[in-house]
């Protein structure tokens, strides 16, 4: 579908004639010679804005290099992961020419496209040379989750995955090994877990809302369930029957879980989100932590990290007997429809999610996105995780949460659902047939195929 896609944008770009053009280049190494040759000095005087989440430091290390070689002045504006959102989908439904590059997350994919709040790439890769982007070379999860109705939203930026995290040292002290199915987990946390000495055996997101909802889909296709009647891994249409599955015997064991792991969590355990959960880990006071690799590298920081370089690393924990479903998140590069320099734009994604500067985003903290970069031999020593990401990087898939444009609602209200369980203010199946109910409605009034609501 993309060589086709790709196809027709070209031909339209010229006039439904087959353009006149230089032989390509042989190789990709030669295609980014010619390109960064033409970026010299390209875009002086010009500024680009981009607007992100700010997940780590890497991106803002490399940023000085691209403005030295193309004379642009880039300017980068951060935010917590729901301000991003919230005012990326403002800038996008006001039209306002403020920014040029959105970092969108994957299930955000369908909310930017169909409210036309960025640009389709395909005409932009059908004049660009084959071989500097190597479209094949990016992750296929990262690549599959950019499409939405044929048009690719962005190109991939941080790739995310999730996996399990433990402290060799604690794990040692309580004479266990990793754990390796969820009813491991239970017992390997309890036995982790030494309150007297401020040690728990695992620290989770179970924040009301966004963090508890999408702590639930990291966890549901590994228990053998699926969130909606048609989105699983190999489905035809992951959106073609949204009737919730919250009450599901899977659901329920999901939230289950997460009620028998809460006596095994630090204090202050239902207000715990994202940066709670690291620093709990980092101090060393939680055994276990099912996290995005982006808490990886700042772990062997010490200004951030008591754990130093003894922790491991493996594949999140999945019911015994099923199948392992990475979960994956990944940020994408795109261009606003109302850039004010989308050529500019689209210098800087292509120069930045190249393999050269992979390579170098990866060294200095970042994530690689690229197969070739996660086959880097330097870069494997340095982070020997990338060995078990390797082996897990197609075990994802892109709908792993929902990528419609209600993906943010719907992960909000089933994780205030959710919290109502963990909180004991209803049981785990009043609280599911609950979010079943709110959910299926909401779908059904965008227009969803949703039955029994």
């Amino acid at each position: 579908m993309l060589r086709v896609t790709l196809a027709l944008a070209l031909v339209a770009l010229n006039g439904g004639c087959a353009p006149e053009t230089k032989p390509p280049p042989a190789t990709q190494a030669e295609a980014w010679r010619t390109f960064v040759s033409g970026l010299r000095d390209k875009w002086r005087g010009e500024t680009l804005r981009i607007i992100s989440w700010h997940d780590n430091d890497a991106a803002e290390r490399l940023i000085p290099e691209f403005e030295r070689l193309t004379g642009a002045d880039v300017r980068t504006e951060f935010h917590p992961y729901q301000t991003t959102y919230l005012l990326e989908t403002f800038l996008g439904s006001s039209r306002s020419s403020s920014q040029d590059i959105f970092v969108i997350d994957m299930p955000w994919v369908g909310k930017m496209a169909t409210a036309e709040y960025v640009e389709p790439l395909n005409p932009y890769l059908a004049r660009t040379p084959e071989k500097l982007v190597d479209y094949r070379d990016y992750f296929k999860v990262m690549t599959d989750g950019a499409v939405w109705d044929q048009d690719i939203t962005g190109l991939p930026y941080t790739p995310v995955f999730v996996f399990n995290i433990y402290n060799k040292q604690l794990l040692r002290r309580a004479g266990v090994s990793p754990p390796r199915d969820f009813d491991d987990l239970v017992r390997v946390a309890a036995a982790a877990t030494d309150k007297a000495n401020g040690r728990y055996g695992v620290v989770m997101n179970n924040q009301t809302g966004t963090a508890v909802g999408q702590a639930y889909f990291e966890y549901i296709y590994n228990m053998g369930g699926k969130p909606f009647a048609s989105e699983y891994p190999g489905s035809p249409d992951y959106y073609a029957d949204m009737t919730p599955q919250f009450t599901s015997p899977q659901s329920i064991a999901v939230v289950n879980l997460f009620k028998r792991l809460l006596k095994y969590q630090p204090p202050g355990k239902l207000n715990v989100a994202w940066e709670q959960r690291f620093d709990a880990f980092a101090q060393g006071r939680a055994a276990l932590m099912s996290t995005w690799n982006f808490d990886i590298a700042p772990l062997l920081d010490p200004k951030l990290s008591k754990v130093g370089d003894d922790f491991g690393v493996q594949p999140v924990p999945r019911k015994k007997g099923a199948r392992l479903n990475t979960p994956v998140g990944g940020w994408q590069l795109a261009i606003s429809r109302q850039a004010r320099n989308k050529d500019l734009a689209w210098d800087f994604m292509v120069w930045f999610t190249s393999p050269q500067i992979g390579v170098k985003f990866a060294s200095a903290g970042g994530f690689p996105t690229r197969y070739s970069v996660l086959g880097d031999p330097d870069l494997a020593r340095r982070y020997p995780y990338y060995t078990i990401l390797r082996r897990v990087v197609d075990t994802a898939f892109p709908g792993f949460r929902p990528q419609i444009p209600e993906s943010f609602d719907v992960i909000e209200v089933l994780g205030t659902w959710i919290a109502k369980a963990l909180y004991g203010e209803l049981s785990t199946e009043e609280a599911m047939a609950r979010a079943n109910q709110d959910v299926g409605l909401l779908l059904k009034e965008a227009g969803y195929t949703v039955r029994g609501v």
